[in-house]
């Protein structure tokens, strides 16, 4: 009975932000619906163009009905694919650090969360160039604001004592004076190293 309430109240929700009855599967996925209307009403943007896809036609075979039948899918731009498998690595799920390790001795600790912070990251994107996309090494081309991604080897200082470059390992995500990071333009451009020397890799120390 409790089940049945909340997907009534999931489903008014729905209706009420974008007047259309429907069982979101997710609540995350009625504010992925509410973007989409926006750039389609509001924006006459092509959702898919903003997110770097297009719509091609296939040719697949249906098990259940014996035969090929062709569909529309939804697939990455070319250029955009390539890039995809290292994207991927540099998205690091939602973080959460701490400053010690292991057991903490018995005190009161403060769990800060950032409000907003997914949706006020993203609005530095805009709309993305997908076919200019291009390779660099110069380590000043990664700024806070640039659609970027690279695979960097860095190493701090010893006396830095918080190093911030992402590394995931088999125990989550860690952040060690030295190893490889796939990582994102802003946390190469918030890195507290005054300057790095770069080549293929950016080298930090």
């Amino acid at each position: 009975m409790i089940c049945v309430k909340y997907l009534e109240r999931l489903i008014d929700m729905y209706a009420g932000i974008l007047g259309k009855r429907k069982a979101p599967a997710t609540l995350t996925a009625i504010g992925v619906d509410l973007l989409m209307k926006k750039w389609k009403t509001d924006l006459k943007m092509d959702s898919l163009e903003v997110v770097g896809k297009q719509k091609v036609v296939k040719k697949l075979y249906s098990k259940r009905l014996g035969y090929f039948k062709t569909e529309k899918v939804d697939v990455p731009f070319e250029q955009v694919a390539f890039y995809l498998p290292l994207a991927t690595e540099c998205y690091h799920w939602g973080r959460g650090e701490q400053f010690w390790f292991g057991p903490a001795f018995v005190d009161d600790w403060t769990d800060y969360d950032l409000a907003g912070a997914y949706p006020t990251a993203m609005a530095l994107i805009g709309f993305p160039d997908w076919s200019n996309l291009r390779q660099t090494t110069k380590l000043e081309d990664f700024t806070p604001s640039t659609l970027g991604i690279a695979n960097v080897q860095f190493e701090f200082p010893k006396s830095v004592r918080f190093p911030t470059m992402p590394v995931r390992s088999e125990n989550g995500l860690i952040f060690p004076r030295a190893g490889v990071s796939n990582c994102s333009a802003p946390e190469i451009a918030l890195c507290p190293i005054a300057r790095c020397e770069g080549d293929d890799q950016a080298r930090c120390g």
